[in-house]
């Protein structure tokens, strides 16, 4: 018998090819299916953070070392700094850096050349090129960097690639701004600065604004930290220094006046907390878009430290003089605070009395915002930190306005009047960052908002009593003030850096004849030395004491 031919003769032909496809992508999954299992058991046996140490090594070779080697600094000093800080990134656990970042290079920099002077930001690593033209050539090294993690991040499970990306993101970001203001000569930053010296004071005005002129406002701040805290011998945690990773400096003092120090530090309000101190500034200039900076070296200052370098007098230091001092204390860097007047919305600056529980100037009135960037976080209180993670004067400034009078305030509402120093029978070598900024409330609003301030942090440090001063209109309302705040018993040191700087350039804009800054300051000197001779000025009119 004959069957008959099948209707679908290609049924068997198809159904093959299905199986032979199904095998070849059964076999394909089998094999990627191995290489994870491999990948996998590769990972629990040498350890995921191993690998990631491993990319990290490769890709600092492959960028950031590379462009340090062409600099000239040579591959064995690269090696063994690019394994300690890719160990590092792997077993700290801690959140990477900038600063961090900074420290490695300017070790690597060291090691290169003992005499080498830091910051590199400001000098570059060596002198086969331009610091600008370094700066640069590294930010793109840490771009690069970061894109090569980013695309190698699956090889970690952690979240390890993520931060080191970032902080790589960061650092080109930072060194390429720092390229920006570098790439034009420095200005001198104490060409046109004023001495003034009173019979109860000696202050100075660090560039100020001459006749308001765009070319001498200070557009930005920025910061250069170095880690090296000053301390009393015998009162501070070397454990605490060495986990930190910061070197300390200490200075003597006698046991009479440890013992004296150790007292004040035990009572209710009072903390060794750490503060900024100066160790340099400088002036830069950005030819792109014409914005000046003042750019601070700062280092660090124990509280405990400032009382005995700093305050004087038996009723806020330790007593003694600073003449009496040993030269190392006089040779630290000095503390940096910060100053703002508030300019209320009808026109007035306003000061505030200091309480008699603060350190210095007690029941005299200054601005009505005092206070002190602080370098250590502790409890209800972060420190202050820029997009890079650096110290922030201007966020400082800020956070005090808010504490002390309960002031919000925005940043871009800040100006930056220059940079102060003051010395007097209590304090000496003191500087001051001036800044005043602009609010919409009236005076009777903030003061009645006031009331709300921050009981722990700051509403203790005023009494309450305020000074409403009206912005001068002219030359010699501008001169007013000036007598008043030259002469005025009740008026703090840092009051009057900050009436001169608001005030001096209405001297001089009314004169008829266009003046250079040389003559400019001749002509505030002779002003202001008129002014001295000029005793017993009296409260004027455009200041009125109010209570809150």
């Amino acid at each position: 018998m004959h069957l008959p031919p099948s209707r679908f003769p290609r049924l068997g032909h198809l159904a093959s090819s299905v199986n032979i496809w199904f095998l070849f992508f059964a076999g394909v999954a089998t094999v990627i299916t191995s290489i994870v299992a491999i990948f996998a058991i590769t990972q629990s046996i040498i350890g995921s953070d191993t690998i990631a140490k491993r990319v990290l090594l490769r890709n600092r070779r492959q960028t950031i070392c590379k462009t340090l080697n062409s600099f000239g600094i040579p591959n064995s000093n690269l090696r063994q700094a690019n394994r300690d800080i890719s160990k590092r990134a792997v077993m700290s656990g801690a959140e990477p850096s900038v600063q961090q970042e900074i420290e490695w290079l300017s070790k690597i920099a060291l090691g290169f050349n003992p005499d080498w002077s830091r910051p590199f930001e400001l000098n570059g690593f060596t002198k086969s090129k331009s610091p600008a033209e370094q700066l640069f050539d590294l930010s793109n090294a840490y771009d690069v960097f970061s894109k090569s993690l980013r695309a190698q991040s699956i090889l970690s499970s952690s979240s390890l690639m993520k931060e080191q990306q970032g902080l790589a993101s960061h650092m080109a970001k930072y060194l390429k701004l720092n390229a920006g203001f570098r790439s034009s000569k420095p200005r001198n930053p104490n060409a046109n600065n004023l001495h003034v010296l009173t019979e109860i004071m000696d202050i100075e005005l660090i560039h100020p604004r001459i006749n308001f002129s765009p070319s001498f406002q200070i557009d930005d701040i920025g910061v250069i930290h170095n880690r090296t805290r000053t301390v009393v011998d015998g009162l501070y945690d070397s454990v605490a220094l060495k986990r930190d990773g910061i070197d300390p400096n200490p200075i003597e003092i006698s046991t009479s006046k440890k013992e004296k120090l150790s007292n004040i530090l035990s009572s209710d309000r009072a903390f060794d907390g750490v503060l900024p101190a100066l160790h340099g500034y400088h002036l830069q200039l950005d030819p792109q878009s014409g914005h000046l900076r003042l750019l601070l070296e700062i280092s660090e200052i124990s509280y405990s430290a400032l009382i005995a370098t700093h305050y004087f007098g038996e009723n806020s230091g330790l007593g003694g003089t600073y003449d009496e001092q040993t030269p190392k204390a006089k040779g630290i860097d000095r503390l940096i605070t910060l100053s703002m007047l508030p300019v209320s919305s009808d026109g007035f600056l306003l000061a505030a009395q200091r309480s008699d529980h603060v350190g210095v100037a007690k029941l005299k009135f200054a601005p009505a915002v005092n206070g002190n960037l602080e370098l250590r976080d502790r409890i209800g209180l972060e420190v202050d930190r820029d997009l890079f993670q650096l110290p922030d004067l201007i966020s400082a400034t800020i956070r005090e306005a808010k504490e002390e009078l309960a002031l919000e305030i925005d940043p871009k509402r800040v100006q930056i009047l220059g940079l102060g120093k003051l010395s007097y029978e209590e304090e000496v070598n003191t500087t001051v960052l001036l800044t005043l900024a602009s609010v919409d409330f009236t005076v009777d609003q903030i003061l009645k908002n006031s009331k709300y301030a921050d009981i722990t942090e700051g509403a203790w440090e005023l009494t309450g009593k305020f000074y409403k001063i009206a912005i001068p209109r002219d030359s010699k309302e501008a001169e007013v003030l000036i007598r008043w705040s030259l002469h005025s018993e009740n008026v703090a040191p840092h009051l009057v850096l900050g009436v001169l700087a608001i005030c001096l350039p209405y001297l001089s804009q009314e004169v008829d004849e266009r003046m250079n800054e040389e003559d400019t300051l001749k002509f505030w000197n002779t002003r202001i030395s008129r002014l001295l001779r000029a005793k017993g000025a009296k409260v004027p009119r455009s200041v009125v004491e109010l209570d809150r």
